[in-house]
């Protein structure tokens, strides 16, 4: 529901997102397997959208007022150096691959770094090393020599007349394979100065006192979708709780830690264990999995974030005319009168096929405020979640 206020617009109108997913959650009661994980078959009664589908009615209300150099010294104590590069401690399944941070904690003007890292290269395979959307543009040299005894050095120096801004910033993201003879283990990562040693320079060559914080991998079996109760990091049941907290994934009301538990999250799909992202169609696989439609499988795939790819489980959205586009999802045209309570629907030109769906949709906040999202006469039986957090922005 909005309200039409008149209000002074800005020189810059602010546009960030309302995100609204909503699932179709109903065919689990369908699902031979869904009693015994406590779905209750006539509460979620089975429903597939065909033709066009009125699925969200969006309200709005009354709005309120490289050369190698002398090594920088080593982290002796928390506070001793203002610079700090850290190993990002993070965890993952055994058998798959596992994405690990370096982090800096700059103070503006760094040009240049250099470190080595030591790893148990049994345990730990087939390094990779790669530049972040923050040094993008920069060399990298990577020295793989010793690999085959866990060392590997790390050279990055940022293009002519381009330093690091102060703040932290990851500086590039190591990937490895966790052997898939572990189970539950602990692989210490380590800054060493074999066969690089450890330096952080200025522009000029200046050598910039830096610590060094070592890190960890934590090796953790699971289940793919197996989430909840996230503070015992599972429970090896797939139930009705994944799902739900899944749908709070999709929809930003929670955030999955980098690590394990991202990895157990994104779980389409399902015959890649995921795609580095989390959406509505990690939601559906969890609910296929709660319902016993799939059969649970090891947790692996992706441990953190990646771009974004076509090739994903979702089919991504397309601005186009509606005869360019047979299946579409669109806001209705509406008239508001101002200071009063007005609704538009969105509406789905379905083809019959369709389980889930997910948008954000943005709005002129210094013209309408967000009321409320209710379900449409068609999607009467669905699950809808509304993530509203940064409904105040537009």
């Amino acid at each position: 529901m909005f309200n039409v206020v008149k209000h002074a617009r800005p020189t810059v109108s602010p546009k960030l997102r309302l995100a609204l997913v909503a699932g179709l959650l109903s065919v689990l009661a369908l699902l031979s397997g869904a009693q015994k994980f406590g779905i209750n078959p006539q509460a979620l009664a089975a429903s597939t959208v065909n033709g066009a589908l009125r699925g969200v009615n969006s309200f709005l209300g009354r709005k309120a007022e490289l050369a190698p150099l002398p090594r920088a010294r080593a982290l002796r104590a928390a506070s001793q150096d203002q610079r700090q590069m850290r190993l990002v401690s993070t965890s993952a399944a055994p058998g798959s691959q596992v994405t690990v941070p370096v982090e800096f904690n700059a103070a503006g003007g760094e040009h240049s770094i250099a470190f080595s890292l030591r790893f148990d290269a049994a345990a730990l395979g087939k390094p990779q090393v790669t530049l972040t959307a923050e040094t993008l543009g920069a060399t990298l040299n990577v020295n793989a020599d010793e690999i085959k005894a866990g060392r590997l050095g790390v050279q990055l120096v940022l293009a002519e007349g381009q330093q690091l801004a102060a703040g932290v910033r990851t500086l590039v993201n190591l990937e490895f394979s966790i052997s898939a003879k572990l189970n539950v283990a602990t692989l210490p990562l380590e800054f060493d100065d074999q066969p690089v040693a450890r330096y952080v320079t200025d522009a000029k060559a200046n050598v910039i006192s830096t610590g060094f914080i070592n890190g960890l991998v934590a090796v953790q079996p699971g289940l793919e979708a197996d989430v909840a109760p996230r503070t015992d990091g599972g429970n090896a049941i797939l139930s009705v709780a994944d799902w739900a907290l899944l749908g709070r994934f999709a929809a930003q009301l929670d955030t999955p830690s980098i690590g394990s538990e991202f990895q157990r999250a994104d779980c389409a799909p399902r015959a890649t264990l995921g795609d580095g992202q989390i959406t509505i169609a990690d939601w559906v696989q969890a609910g296929r999995y709660a319902a016993g439609l799939d059969a649970p499988v090891a947790a692996g795939g992706p441990s953190a974030p990646v771009a974004l790819s076509n090739g994903a489980g979702v089919l991504l959205a397309q601005t186009v005319s509606p005869d360019q586009q047979a299946r579409a999802v669109r806001v209705l045209p509406a008239t508001f009168q101002r200071g009063q309570n007005g609704s538009t629907p969105v509406e789905l030109t379905a083809l019959g096929t369709e389980f889930a769906v997910g948008f954000t949709l943005n709005f002129d906040a210094t013209q309408l405020t967000f009321v409320d999202a209710v379900r449409g006469a068609d999607a009467a039986a669905a699950t809808l979640v509304v993530n509203a957090n940064d409904a105040a922005n537009g």
